[in-house]
């Protein structure tokens, strides 16, 4: 295989473990395995930036979503200083995951965007609890989307419920887009280990059912509905407990006694990975019931424990997740509703041995080891097109 010189452009500090939830740095990761040559750009601030921060800062006093790197005059900023950081190097291709950086930038060197999200989706999901996204910034978002998309040569989404609205929102052909989910932050245990883990649960969730949620942003991630389910199962009887790791509270939250609130834990120290990795072993189930989803990730984490999800039935879940493994319920299905769904898949043995066991089969196919392997087949195409 011929080695290639690739740009990896990104907003932020790529070598940041927890930027962008750990995927910036896991792009790298996944591009360094390719063995072609990679050259990091980024990150780009300027004073200007400060300045939109300090806006948005004021519309968030307002109860209004300001997007900060969705601005014009930011994006023609940034596309120059990568145009001049280009300059008289032998780049063979791009790659960013940030589509404003690039939108002004001029260049022959192909281009290829790998994201989660459209910004249509992003600005209309994501914020509902706000009264509104700043108009401004919806226009000028979807106009730089639209630049970026066009100028790209191939777009990678991680779900079809990208790929989706970018054909319909912003008319980009469906040849001009690729499917390659993130990989799991975790590998997979064994399954040996596997097996020995799935025994221990069957036996212990007679005493106590325990389920875990992993998120950082508590009303997105719908944390209180969780709460609400699993003190409707102690109300039928049965003995539960919630486990919520990265999220923090509301002001004046009353904690119940069923539920253990843990911190983030930051993925750069060695011994917060053993400690997330101790919880989802130790879990009998994994719950998420999020308002609004772009791939989650943590549910990698989940499968490769071989945990059962119960999972909320929008977009973005059901493009990443499996019915084969998942418990899917309906958004505006009542606390009590899904309560009962989870006691009849518990009482059902066969059933929840054949999620937990789907679960971790499935783990296999989600980790950056695989992602790079498609990786490297899509650089190939790419580059012999140009050829």
């Amino acid at each position: 295989m011929k080695k290639i010189n690739i740009a990896y452009i990104t907003k932020e500090d790529s070598q940041n473990k927890i930027a962008w939830s750990g995927t910036s740095y896991n792009i790298y990761r996944c591009l360094y395995k390719t063995r072609h040559n990679i050259i990091r750009f980024g990150p780009y601030n300027s004073f200007f930036e400060k300045f939109l921060k300090l806006v948005e800062l004021f519309y968030k006093l307002l109860n209004v979503k300001y997007d900060p790197d969705r601005n014009i005059f930011m994006s023609k900023i940034i596309s120059k200083r990568i145009k001049e950081n280009l300059k008289n190097k032998k780049i063979d291709l791009i790659i960013v995951h940030d589509c404003p950086i690039i939108s002004f930038l001029k260049t022959e060197i192909p281009i290829v965007i790998w994201t989660d999200l459209t910004f249509d989706l992003y600005q209309r999901s994501y914020f509902n609890n706000y009264k509104k996204f700043h108009p401004n910034s919806v226009i000028q978002g979807n106009y730089l989307e639209k630049l970026s998309l066009n100028k790209a040569n191939t777009i990678i989404y991680s779900t079809k419920y990208a790929e989706i609205n970018a054909k319909k929102k912003y008319s980009i052909k469906k040849n001009k887009i690729k499917i390659i989910p993130f990989g799991s932050d975790i590998l997979p245990i064994s399954k040996k280990k596997f097996l020995f883990v799935q025994k221990n649960r069957i036996k212990n969730k007679k005493k106590m059912i325990k389920f875990i949620s992993v998120g950082i942003d508590w009303d997105r991630k719908n944390m209180d509905k969780s709460i609400q389910v699993i003190r409707e199962l102690n109300n039928m009887g049965n003995k539960c407990s919630l486990i919520i790791v990265g999220a923090l509270p509301p002001k004046n939250f009353i904690k119940p006694k069923f539920v253990k609130i843990i911190p983030y834990l930051n993925k750069k120290i060695k011994k917060n990975i053993l400690k997330l990795k101790k919880l989802y072993l130790n879990s009998d189930y994994f719950i998420l019931l999020s308002k609004a989803e772009a791939f989650g990730l943590v549910i990698q984490e989940a499968t490769a424990h071989g945990l059962p999800l119960i999972l909320n039935n929008i977009d973005g879940m059901r493009y990443v997740a499996d019915r084969k493994y998942s418990l899917f319920v309906n958004k505006d299905n009542s606390p009590l509703a899904i309560a009962k769904k989870i006691v009849n898949l518990d009482n059902n043995l066969s059933k929840y041995k054949k999620l937990s066991y789907n679960s971790h089969s499935s783990s296999f196919n989600n980790n950056w080891d695989v992602v790079s392997d498609k990786l490297i087949n899509l650089i190939t195409d790419i580059t012999l097109k140009k050829i």
